[in-house]
């Protein structure tokens, strides 16, 4: 691969907000230090904030131990057996309303979140209703 950076010079990084960038832009980070990018200044919003503060801190390390140590429940009020149940496809269709309204009873989420949950709900109960009438 060619390297299309003057590795000579001193860079500033801007980073973007977005949950799941983060870790991309940790994987980002990574190939800069292997390659010999240096950086100056670093700035970021929301996850590129905290991804920023460990720049600054030039502790890759640490970021890469944040990372893959991540859970659900240390971000949001939720039961990460239940989220990798989800995620893992190992929930059933008709095990999801509960789940979602337990998420939303005892979550601290955004209300975008909580939203979400009703709609997934509401598509839950039209098809539930869909299926019945079969």
């Amino acid at each position: 691969m060619e390297i299309k950076l003057d590795l000579s010079k001193e860079y500033a990084i801007a980073l973007e907000g977005g949950g799941a960038k983060g870790a991309y832009e940790i994987g980002v980070w990574q190939a800069f230090e292997e390659v010999g990018v240096k950086y100056c200044a670093v700035s970021g919003s929301s996850v590129g904030a905290l991804n920023g503060a460990l720049m600054a801190m030039r502790d890759l390390d640490k970021a890469v131990h944040l990372w893959e140590n991540l859970t659900f429940s240390q971000i949001i009020d939720v039961d990460d057996t239940q989220m990798k149940a989800f995620f893992d496809k190992e929930m059933r269709w008709n095990e999801w309303p509960s789940f979602c309204w337990t998420w939303r009873k005892s979550s601290k989420i955004a209300a975008s979140m909580q939203n979400h949950c009703g709609i997934c709900w509401k598509k839950w109960w039209m098809r539930k209703k869909f299926v019945s009438q079969m």
